[in-house]
């Protein structure tokens, strides 16, 4: 067990979920939607608000959860689209008015600032997003700008509503013992604010051969890399970006962010600035359709000097191998059906057991009309991008890969700094009512949160309360 064990105060989820616009949104939902999250959240674990009550107005499944005492407080992973956040060259005052409101809204609702979402650049529920999501890429002056004036803004926020403040260091360990540590800086990796960012973008959404769009977005991300150790010198505030990689984008493997970096932006941005400034945000149902190995990729990071700043805790839908006769390949196709919606784009990944090839599906539509052409694909593994509630392993007909949070969780001890913990959960809107998803939203992720919090004291990550050792 890593000694950083217990030391996990708040857990966050990734307020994405709700839809905002502008800075005004995104206090409102504060506001109204995570303070009660909070709330709830809290009354399940003090026992005042049973799992089955807590699920009564989700329709969801109520498996017993006891209050659970292990995390003390909820957070979130604020979503900051592009018209919330002002920009650097717009002045300092209207910054400064926009950190300060942010810091208003989370005091007031008496929730902490785990980690920061600048993955979706706008728009992130329209009616249609699929490979909207991606752009701005990071070949781009619109995503460096957009990361850029996020980080100034966040540097503004008061340390108070930090869930761990900027200063603190982690507990048996020193500002020299990881890769790229400034002398004297006493700050580590785990003890700021990540912005979590899209994995470069979506293969063919630009112009140019994959090499020059990679090779041009180290140097946007180098970029980005200077502007945060120059923030952190103007003020004392430390802020690391986020890789996430994701299916089907040009970074979609451990293997290609390590390469990805090791490649493209060491060189550019210098090693030591490197290490310290870019890291990962590790998302569980990433990782699980692309059918890696959850352990490998922490280590692989590891390995690389590559600091996991976040655990992005989310869990995907799974279709167990099995021989089905014709009905139940019927059955089973228009199951998938229900859960082809228009929003978001779903990849699918459908390894076949006979032959071990695996193919990877952009869209689940596409996969659906595969296993049409071949009903045979029914009969195999099937992994697909849709984030669903983290507490079930199974919805209706369809498992889920929710064992891979174990072990993600379990592997997560071998890490030298301790990562935020965030769930993430956005596409409760668009969950199929088939299957008992349907219901109220803050209620389903106060249960999620009450969940994760117990998996974090059971691998040891958290200490229940009490527990003094």
């Amino acid at each position: 067990m890593g000694d950083f064990a217990g030391q996990v105060g708040v857990v966050g989820y990734c307020m994405n979920v709700h839809a905002a616009g502008d800075l005004a949104d995104v206090v409102a939902n504060i506001r109204d939607r995570a303070s009660r999250v909070s709330s709830l959240f809290g009354r399940i674990r003090a026992g005042s608000l049973s799992a089955p009550d807590a699920a009564a107005g989700t329709g969801l499944h109520p498996g017993l959860i006891p209050g659970v005492p292990g995390v003390p407080g909820a957070g979130v992973g604020v979503w900051l689209p592009r018209g919330a956040v002002p920009e650097v060259g717009g002045g300092d005052h209207e910054r400064r008015a926009a950190s300060e409101a942010l810091s208003d809204a989370l005091a007031a609702a008496g929730v902490r600032l785990v980690a920061c979402n600048g993955f979706p650049f706008e728009a992130f529920h329209d009616p249609v997003v699929k490979h909207r999501v991606y752009t701005p890429d990071w070949t781009t002056e619109a995503r460096r700008d957009y990361t850029i004036d996020l980080a100034h803004l966040l540097a503004g926020v008061r340390l108070e509503v930090l869930a761990r403040p900027l200063t603190e260091p982690l507990p048996g360990k020193d500002s020299g013992s990881f890769p790229g540590a400034l002398p004297g800086a006493g700050l580590l990796p785990g003890a700021g604010v990540g912005i979590s960012t899209v994995p470069v973008g979506w293969p063919g959404d630009s112009v140019g051969d994959e090499s020059d769009r990679l090779a041009l977005a180290g140097v946007r991300i180098a970029e980005v890399i200077g502007a945060l150790a120059r923030l952190e010198e103007e003020t004392g505030r430390w802020l690391m970006l986020e890789l996430e990689p994701e299916p089907g984008c040009l970074l979609d493997t451990s293997d290609d962010l390590v390469d990805f970096v090791e490649r493209f932006v060491l060189r550019p941005a210098g090693e030591s600035a490197t290490h310290r400034y870019l890291g990962v945000c590790h998302d569980v149902c990433h990782a699980a359709v692309m059918g890696e190995d959850q352990r490998e990729c922490l280590l692989r990071y590891i390995r690389a000097g590559i600091t996991v700043g976040r655990l992005q805790v989310s869990s995907a839908v799974q279709v167990d191998p099995a021989r089905r006769d014709p009905a139940e390949r019927s059955e089973l196709l228009e199951t998938l059906r229900k859960w082809a919606e228009p929003r978001y784009l779903h990849q699918t990944m459908i390894h076949r057991e006979d032959t071990g090839e695996a193919r990877l599906f952009d869209d689940l539509p596409e996969a659906i009309a595969a296993a049409e052409r071949d009903a045979s694909l029914l009969d195999h593994h099937w992994r697909i991008h849709f984030h669903v509630p983290l507490f079930m392993d199974r919805i209706g007909a369809l498992n889920t890969t929710q064992s891979q949070i174990d072990e993600c969780l379990a592997a997560a001890q071998l890490l030298p700094t301790l990562p935020a913990v965030e769930a993430e959960t956005y596409a409760w809107h668009v969950l199929p009512k088939a299957g008992d998803t349907t219901g109220d939203i803050e209620q389903g992720i106060a249960r999620e949160l009450a969940w994760l919090s117990d998996r974090l004291v059971h691998h040891g990550l958290a200490r229940a309360e009490g527990r003094t050792s």
